[in-house]
């Protein structure tokens, strides 16, 4: 198997978990830790020559790079990267597993390729997206063109993983920095709309549902991977007050003259289903990520 994004968190976490597999890993940043257990090529996805020699051999590409959502997914200027990096060079490494005859592909998605509705009924793994963000976009884009490329001979396999907010304990996120405040007996802070819903998922319940994956060749295959239904960040701040028996205030300074959120709202996806058909419920909810975090800096008061 060949990593491509094999330095990053999920791909670090996934290794972790798969002693069982022979990997190759790709990426533009050099392996920080102990790499005695895969092979690492340092090389950039948008180097057709590149790719094609690191996937050689390789019977199955996972998918794990690209420009992460936020801020920039909305500005204009950022809109060639994102097509670069997110679409484009899927489709490169498509044409290279046709020229090295790998005929199975996963790849990393997200939950923002539905972009804003209120209904998560509708928002299943297989209704028709509609992205409102560059970075919605191009995973969508990245996804038609897996599944052409599927369809196009029938010895291929491919699954698609659409994903929420992941996170681990130490994830330096808005549970992070509420918690972070809070047990300290600070204000926590909402510099936006306060209703904005948030959906997580916990690191170790997206890895399980990736190792099943390795075990199945569909033909063609979307997974939606979260947990529980959104929380508005405000009921989300409450939330970790309570835990942390903090008195402090939650201050609001959302400006709704402001313009555009920091993302478009997104209200989560409908998961229930994929979790039924990949057999892996999530085993954590968002008060075990917030006590998971409390713990952690509890035992580092330094990061506090």
């Amino acid at each position: 198997m060949i990593i491509f994004g094999g330095a990053g968190f999920l791909a670090r976490n996934f290794i972790a978990a798969s002693p069982d597999w022979e990997i190759t890993t790709f990426d533009r940043a050099s392996w920080a830790g102990d790499i005695r257990h895969h092979r690492h090529v340092v090389g950039d996805v948008l180097d057709p020559l590149a790719v094609r020699e690191a996937i050689e051999g390789a019977e199955l590409a996972f998918l794990r790079h690209g420009v992460l959502g936020g801020p920039q997914s909305i500005a204009t200027d950022q809109c060639r990267k994102y097509l670069a990096i997110n679409a484009e060079s899927v489709m490169s490494i498509l044409s290279s597993c046709d020229h090295v005859g790998c005929r199975r592909v996963i790849l990393d998605s997200s939950e923002q390729v539905f972009g804003q509705s209120g209904d998560l009924s509708l928002l299943s793994a297989y209704v028709e997206p509609s992205p409102m963000n560059f970075y919605g976009a191009t995973k969508l884009v990245a996804e038609k063109a897996l599944g052409m490329w599927t369809m196009a001979q029938p010895d291929r396999s491919a699954q698609v993983f659409r994903y929420s907010r992941v996170r681990a304990p130490d994830t330096k996120d808005v549970i992070y920095h509420f918690v972070r405040a809070s047990l300290v007996n600070r204000p926590i802070q909402l510099k936006t709309n306060p209703n904005h819903k948030i959906s997580f998922v916990h690191v170790s319940d997206v890895i399980a549902a990736n190792r099943v994956a390795l075990t199945r060749t569909p033909r063609f295959a979307t997974y939606n991977v979260s947990c529980e239904r959104p929380i508005a960040l405000y009921d989300l701040a409450q939330r970790v007050k309570a835990m942390t028996r903090s008195t402090a205030p939650i201050e609001i300074e959302f400006d709704t003259q402001s313009g555009l959120n920091f993302e478009p709202f997104v209200t989560g996806m409908e998961w229930e289903s994929s979790a039924e058909e990949l057999g892996v419920a999530p085993r954590y909810g968002v008060d075990a990520m917030v006590r998971q975090t409390i713990a952690l800096l509890r035992e580092d008061h330094d990061k506090i």
